[in-house]
């Protein structure tokens, strides 16, 4: 049985000035797959997130999502049409709760300018809140002040309103940098569990054994190009990837 492509990049490119950031990318991600991204800095990882969620306009290309191409929407059309991401560094409410700052998230659908229903005054969006908050592990937190809590705390509420939108796919920005072994651990779990629902999920990850382990299969970016894509056991042995991030070390 032929598996469903729910996203695909065409020569997807972006230019600034002289720098290839993303040069001639071709991506498919299979409806309920976990794909892994990696490849050293600069490689062009996170612009290609930033792409594919309208953060950035193509310098040329396709994104094809659904059957639709989504290239140069802006970020909040293409949230509302399922596809939430995560960001290397976390941007919370600061001044509002845990529990505010996923309630805000639920309400997303609301928001039309400056005239919207507030998601505090819907009993579906309280009960959705608390459901996620349990989800990654942040209930005893609810009610603290989301400007406190420590970098692990604030990466499971990124991802927390990052689900708060229903998404189809989820891309998951470094999601586990700066996290003790234990958190990472829990992240791990959580991502799992998400996976096992059925959610699509994109991971960019430096921890390569972490990527190898979560994903189903994996691109390799290098200076904005694929250099290697397949079952992560074989990408980690491909001479290139290993000269070009991973090191013979590594290979060892």
């Amino acid at each position: 049985m032929e598996r469903e492509v729910i996203l695909e990049t065409k020569d997807l490119a972006k230019h600034f000035g002289g720098v290839r950031a993303v040069d001639g990318v071709d991506i498919k991600v299979y409806r309920g797959e976990l794909l892994g991204i990696i490849g050293p800095n600069g490689a062009g990882k996170t612009t290609f997130f930033n792409l594919v969620t309208g953060f950035l306009k193509p310098t040329r290309g396709k994104i094809i999502y659904e059957g639709r191409e989504i290239q140069g929407l802006p970020p909040y059309r293409i949230a509302r049409m399922g596809i939430a991401r995560t960001f290397q560094i976390v941007r919370p409410l600061k001044n509002l709760t845990v529990f505010e700052n996923v309630l805000t998230a639920c309400g997303y659908r609301d928001y039309w300018g400056f005239s919207f229903v507030k998601p505090w005054d819907r009993e579906d969006y309280l009960d959705k809140a608390e459901r996620l908050l349990r989800e990654v592990g942040l209930e005893d937190y609810a009610y603290k002040q989301a400007g406190t809590l420590p970098l692990g705390h604030l990466r499971r509420l990124e991802i927390a309103r990052a689900l708060a939108i229903d998404p189809k796919i989820l891309l998951l920005d470094e999601s586990m940098s700066g996290m003790s072994v234990e958190e990472i651990e829990e992240i791990k779990a959580l991502i799992r569990r998400l996976r096992g629902k059925g959610l699509t999920i994109l991971l960019v990850e430096h921890n390569v054994p972490v990527a190898v382990e979560l994903s189903d299969r994996m691109y390799v970016l290098n200076f904005g190009r694929i250099i290697a894509e397949g079952k992560p056991e074989e990408v980690v042995r491909n001479k290139s990837v290993i000269e070009a991030y991973l090191g013979a070390g590594y290979a060892a």
